[in-house]
């Protein structure tokens, strides 16, 4: 499922046309593509990631 897939399998689930779960998902979704476009996979082996909280 890709990430514009709306999450309750509407056709379409856009900032204009959102579902009930839109708004929730796209914070989480934009948090998770963030740390994937921040996080090399050198940072993961040495362990230098940024855990919530610490």
């Amino acid at each position: 499922m890709s990430s514009a897939a709306c999450r309750l399998g509407r056709a379409q689930c856009t900032d204009a046309n959102p579902c009930p779960l839109y708004g929730r998902w796209k914070e989480v979704s934009d948090q998770v593509a963030t740390f994937f476009r921040d996080t090399s996979l050198a940072d993961v082996i040495s362990g230098r990631i940024e855990t919530p909280g610490g």
